[in-house]
């Protein structure tokens, strides 16, 4: 049955209020289970992170009378994982590949591939995302981020003479007509319009607290929950700027918030923020803040029985913007070290992994700093008869002691326990349990000297052994939130981009069309997922490189040029260098370049002397002041200085073209110009004898 009451006439309002009613519910809902579960253990996961005194001073209050002194085994474990975790998204391979789901879509899926990491690398600045989707995940258990299109156009006023047929297809365009004059004699009109562009059409990623997140509290996965919705705090005049561009609705209708009660107050950020809360109102009204919910959430809207997808935005009891999602699902994506099947928040994080081994800790340590502050400084039991006990109270340096009371019976120290011979042992026990769990060892992180295994193959395998864990958390991501948000940037893409768009990746402009991004595409992530092993990689590449350019160097032809590029690209891209192309060019490239520099060569003999050409045909050198007419580069073309006599003239025997042909495979491809060597390099020329000048385009530093 749908949310409207279909009995009797129905107005918009009817459904209307119906819908409110409905959406309140389920935030009610979500909101309950929220309260209840997740935020009380957010908060208690923060403080075990940040090592809070406030929270230790909860937990052991007699100690902490005596020493506030905390322990960071769960900061220093989160912080020792992150950076193995982010070089394995970040080192240079692909995680995730997008592949054609046929070989005509192989194509367009590397144009897919290069858009995304565009879109991610340079549009959205993806690496602080990452840090914090991760970090997020590891400290409370789950790591989210949105992910959303924003589209801004704007406007070209353009000034054109037509006729009327060209002006009646001018109204049938998305357009704005702003003057018509005319038609003058000729029936011609002179139309000004206004024609739309993008200022910005991309996707937009941002990460968002778990705090604000909610679901349905019975969902087992987000995919399947039936109402999922963003929580956040905006002000009025960011709803404003948003009516006006015609996105939301009704915003003068939401009732105001005079000022901010410690009941509003979100416990998650009170435990991550400064404990400080801003007291009175805000001297404009447009800095005021209230709370609105963006609610993905399934719906019987239209009585058929079925539930559609709906986008629903709402603030208190006013409806600020109702839609179809057009998406398909929700567009958050978590990620969690850890996963419980058949639920969405997980109970145990590394707060709680090591959260109970650091509270040991920490009573430990403040019970030996207790100990040892009794034993440096002991208590004095003293006779009050014996002294004048305002001296020892006051802190005098001198104290007036009484006549015939001796010392031994005047002050004594109190007596101490020592400490119990197990406690050192203990805490070494703590210390070997926290590795246990976490896989993070004295060992993979440089610190332990003692390491009795110096073999690079054994420390290789202990390295591999310890980081196991790290590498199911690095999976766990990858095939999860990371597949994931892939999946739905190709969508995004495939539905948003409508125009033809120029990218420049990696110093290489890239063209891309609407029809570029179409097919249907896989998405791989890659089984290579590893974090000590990328130095066994680069010596396995070194290898297999070696030995086939021994394999070439005997005459055996079972690699062409392509292979021996493509291994020493992977090998590049091993060692963390993301721009291979500085140091490698394609094969390809690198004929089209000989090419150009036979043609270049060809053109710049034609204009010579004939003197000058003969010469050149015997010898395979130019005259002396025919080649001090020309740039360095191209007399680096020429062999002056630099490539001799060889390749031309009659030594080999060879036509003018088969010499220029060999002369040009070494002149500029020997790599004389520093210009990227992905562009093939042209000299322009004038007509007439010679070169007059420099060329811009060739070499130059």
């Amino acid at each position: 049955m749908s949310f409207v009451n279909t009995g009797g006439n129905i107005t918009l309002d009817d459904i209307d209020k119906s819908l409110v009613t409905a959406i309140q519910n389920d935030i009610s809902s979500a909101e309950d289970y929220q309260n209840a579960v997740v935020l009380p253990t957010v908060k208690e996961r923060y403080e075990i992170y940040y090592a809070d005194k406030d929270y230790y001073a909860q937990k052991f209050p007699k100690l902490s009378k005596v020493s506030s002194l905390v322990s960071t085994d769960v900061t220093d474990t989160i912080e020792w994982a992150l950076p193995s975790l982010i070089k394995v998204f970040t080192g240079g391979d692909d995680v995730v590949t997008v592949q054609g789901a046929s070989e005509e879509d192989d194509k367009n899926a590397e144009i897919m591939q290069d858009l995304l990491v565009y879109q991610l690398q340079r549009q959205n600045r993806f690496f602080p995302i990452l840090y914090n989707w991760m970090k997020d995940a590891l400290i409370t258990g789950m790591g989210i981020i949105k992910c959303y299109w924003e589209r801004k156009e704007d406007y070209t006023p353009f000034v054109q003479m037509m006729n009327v047929r060209a002006f009646q297809e001018l109204m049938l365009q998305d357009v704005q007509i702003v003057k018509v004059e005319g038609p003058d004699a000729l029936g011609s009109l002179t139309v000004t319009y206004l024609s739309p562009y993008y200022v910005k059409n991309a996707p937009v990623i941002e990460n968002i607290l778990v705090s604000e997140l909610l679901y349905s509290a019975d969902a087992k996965t987000l995919d399947e929950a039936n109402f999922v919705a963003h929580k956040k705090k905006v002000t009025m005049s960011y709803l404003r700027e948003r009516e006006q561009d015609g996105i939301y609705a009704n915003v003068d209708d939401i009732k105001q918030q005079k000022s901010r009660s410690m009941m509003d107050a979100d416990i998650v950020e009170d435990a991550i923020g400064d404990k400080y809360d801003k007291m009175g109102n805000e001297v404009d009204d447009a800095r005021n803040e209230v709370t609105i919910y963006e609610c993905y959430t399934k719906l019987d809207y239209n009585n058929d029985g079925v539930l559609e997808d709906m986008i629903v935005t709402i603030c208190d009891d006013v409806i600020l913007r109702v839609e179809p999602n057009y998406m398909g699902r929700h567009p958050f994506f978590a990620i969690s070290p850890t996963k419980d099947p058949h639920r969405i928040w997980v109970k145990r994080s590394y707060a709680e992994l090591i959260g109970e081994l650091q509270d040991l800790k920490v009573a430990l340590t403040r019970q030996i700093v207790q100990n040892i502050a009794l034993t440096n400084d002991p208590k004095m039991i003293l006779a009050e008869d014996g002294i004048n006990i305002d001296d020892y109270i006051s802190g005098r340096a001198v104290i007036r002691k009484k006549a015939n009371f001796p010392m031994q019976n005047v002050a004594m120290a109190m007596p101490v326990n020592q400490l119990s011979p197990y406690t050192y042992q203990f805490l070494e026990y703590i210390e070997g349990q926290k590795e246990n769990r976490t896989g993070i060892t004295k060992y993979n992180q440089g610190l332990d000297a003692k390491s009795l295994n110096k073999t690079a193959s054994g420390i290789s395998q202990i390295m591999g052994a310890s980081t196991q864990r790290l590498e199911l958390i690095a999976r766990m991501f990858a095939e999860t939130g990371m597949y994931e948000l892939f999946r739905f940037l190709i969508g995004l893409n495939q539905r948003f981009i409508d125009q033809d768009t120029v990218i420049r990746l990696t110093n290489k402009e890239l063209h891309i069309s609407p029809d570029d991004l179409g097919g249907n595409f896989d998405l791989i992530v890659n089984a290579g997922i590893s974090i000590a092993s990328k130095e066994s990689t680069q010596l396995m590449l070194q290898s297999m490189l070696t030995a086939l350019m021994q394999v070439r160097s005997s005459g055996i032809p079972i690699c062409t040029p392509d292979n021996v590029y493509n291994l020493f690209k992977k090998w590049i891209e091993s060692a963390g260098f993301k721009n291979y192309a500085d140091y490698i060019t394609e094969p390809a490239m690198v004929e089209q370049r000989m090419v150009m520099d036979i043609q270049l060569k060809q053109q710049i003999l034609a204009s010579l002397p004939p003197q000058a050409v003969q010469m050149y045909m015997q010898t395979g050198i130019l005259p002396p002041e025919i080649m001090q007419q020309f740039p360095p580069e191209v007399q680096a073309l020429f062999g002056g200085g630099i490539n001799g006599q060889a390749g031309f003239g009659s030594q080999n025997g060879q036509s003018p073209d088969g010499g220029i042909g060999q002369a040009g495979a070494q002149g500029l491809v020997g790599g004389l110009s520093r210009n990227d060597n992905r562009i093939p390099q042209i000299v322009p020329r004038q007509q007439g004898n010679g070169v007059s000048g420099p060329p811009p385009s060739v070499g130059g530093f």
